[in-house]
């Protein structure tokens, strides 16, 4: 299991739209390094939620970046 750095979701504030996100951000920042493993060179939170802005119902902006990705 590849070890991906959760930074970003554990310094969300608890009690906005951001915080309540930590738990899914989390997870999903575990599945992608999983999957892509070696592959893997960044993975950036982007959107509402990377700018605080965030509200219950706002979704989670991922940006992959990975080599042998298809063209």
């Amino acid at each position: 299991m590849m070890r991906v750095n959760t930074t970003v979701a554990r310094s969300l504030p608890e009690n906005t739209a951001s915080g309540r996100h930590e738990e899914a951000l989390s997870a999903a920042a575990e599945a992608i390094g999983d999957h892509y493993g070696a592959r893997l060179i960044s993975l950036a939170l982007f959107g509402s939620l990377a700018r605080g802005t965030s509200r219950g119902v706002s979704d989670i902006d991922l940006l992959i970046v990975a080599t042998g990705l298809p063209r």
